[in-house]
């Protein structure tokens, strides 16, 4: 295709050039004078030659270009090649036809057709000047033709390549937003999941432990009823406030197991909201989101203490502190209580458990009786054993 439009625009090109010479006197054309009475008459004849002249050579030009472009074998090009330079030499008229050579030969695949291609106008500057000069110029209109229409093919492909760009910017930009969906689609899954073993776990503890705890207090409401001996009452009233407080906390983790997260500044001032008469204060000072696991022991540990202060406590006031430290977590739970005299403090389940926490997580618990009752627990980062 490319071939054809360079020589439908060098065919133009040597038929400008042709005209010309038609219009021109035989002599003139061919640098030569004429003599006497017969200038009329031999400029008439030499019009008429000159236009019989040019059409034959205009068509053996655009056959040896068409060969030319369509041939493949090397062999036959280059055969080509020095059959037109051969005419040029014999030919001086020849010379018009020099816009259509370098057009419709010129391989951008061979170096040497290259070479050619430039070498031949040059010679033809050298052997006839005057029509040289009018071809090449010609020639370079062509060139200028043929460079337009290279710039606004070039221009066409630049469209192109900028669409193509728009379009794999707009696939990509899909597919960055489908990898985001799928990625919220498996986090919804995981959360899914999650959820269902919560359910289940929140199943069991209700219509298991729950159940059997719910049995156990009917039948000690049961022996309160029956009994008549006043040295078990106490006893009973401590049995009693254990498997209510058992029956608090189910109820409190089954909630905590339907819930995906929990504020835990927020659930230990709503469980101290269940103390009446009680002046209380909550500081929770934490520097990053806590591990779901250490959330969940610090809250045993703050209902654990709780429980002790609604106990054994005769304190009026209760305050409860979680410190995000840099290399640990410490919890204090603190009253104003006094414990009566001589009394020695025994840890039951209940501070036996929160130091099952703090080994847990490779910590410890400290108990302090000065100014009140105090318990501290440190929990390290990181650490779980």
């Amino acid at each position: 295709m490319r071939s054809i439009l360079n020589i439908a625009i060098a065919i133009m090109l040597m038929i400008v050039l042709f005209s010309v010479a038609a219009l021109l006197p035989a002599e003139e054309l061919l640098g030569k004078s004429a003599n006497g009475t017969d200038n009329n008459a031999s400029s008439a004849s030499g019009r008429t030659d000159n236009i019989n002249v040019s059409i034959t050579y205009a068509l053996v030009a655009i056959l040896l270009a068409l060969l030319q472009s369509l041939t493949a074998s090397p062999p036959l090009r280059w055969g080509l090649y020095f059959v037109w330079a051969l005419l040029l030499v014999l030919l001086p008229l020849f010379w018009l036809t020099l816009p259509l050579l370098p057009i419709a030969m010129f391989d951008l695949d061979a170096k040497n057709s290259r070479r050619f291609a430039i070498l031949l106008p040059l010679v033809a500057v050298v052997i006839m000047p005057a029509w040289a000069m009018m071809a090449l110029t010609v020639l370079l209109m062509g060139v200028v033709v043929l460079l337009e229409w290279d710039a606004l093919r070039l221009s066409g492909l630049e469209r192109d390549v900028l669409g193509t760009r728009d379009q794999l910017t707009n696939e990509f930009r899909a597919l960055q937003l489908k990898h985001k969906e799928l990625l919220a689609n498996a986090g919804e899954q995981d959360r899914q999941v999650r959820m269902d073993e919560r359910m289940r776990i929140a199943r069991d503890l209700h219509d298991v432990v729950g159940h059997h705890l719910s049995g156990a207090l009917l039948q000690l409401e049961a022996v309160r009823v029956l009994n008549r001996d006043e040295t078990l009452k106490p006893l009973i009233a401590d049995l009693d406030m254990t498997l209510d407080s058992g029956m608090t906390r189910i109820r409190e983790a089954l909630h905590d197991l339907h819930d995906e997260g929990f504020d835990l500044e927020a659930k230990i001032k709503a469980s101290l909201e269940r103390l009446p008469n009680v002046r209380t204060r909550v500081n929770v000072r934490l520097d990053a989101p806590l591990p779901e696991n250490v959330k969940l022991d610090i809250w045993a540990l703050v209902q654990e203490g709780i429980t002790n202060f609604a106990r054994h406590s005769n304190g009026d006031a209760l305050t409860i502190t979680v410190l995000d430290q840099p290399a640990f977590y410490s919890v204090r739970i603190a009253d104003n209580g006094t414990p009566p005299p001589g009394r020695r403090i025994v840890e039951g389940l209940g501070l036996s458990g929160m130091r099952e926490i703090c080994a847990r997580h490779l910590g410890h618990l400290t108990i302090q009786t000065e100014r009140g009752f105090a318990v501290q627990a440190v929990l390290l980062k990181g650490e779980k054993s």
